[in-house]
């Protein structure tokens, strides 16, 4: 009960701050994946997974001193 407006409410503040400024690049890609993720139907194509795992390694490597992100569990699913 409720739980639609909750969920629409969330990632409507996911998308606010995917799109603040003020939010480092490697937490704007996770709520990038989230959001698309969502609007996927909770499932990524193994294309989506391959493009944000390729993504995440090039923002980690630019972040070396910046504590990276744990990988999302659906990411590149064997």
């Amino acid at each position: 009960r409720g739980a639609p407006a909750r969920m629409a409410a969330l990632v409507a503040c996911l998308r606010d701050a995917f799109l603040s400024p003020d939010v480092p690049e490697d937490y704007r890609l996770t709520l990038l994946e989230l959001i698309e993720l969502r609007a996927s139907g909770w499932k990524l194509s193994r294309e989506q997974q391959l493009s944000y795992a390729s993504l995440g390694d090039a923002v980690g490597d630019e972040c070396d001193n910046v504590q990276n992100l744990s990988p999302l569990p659906w990411r590149i699913a064997e």
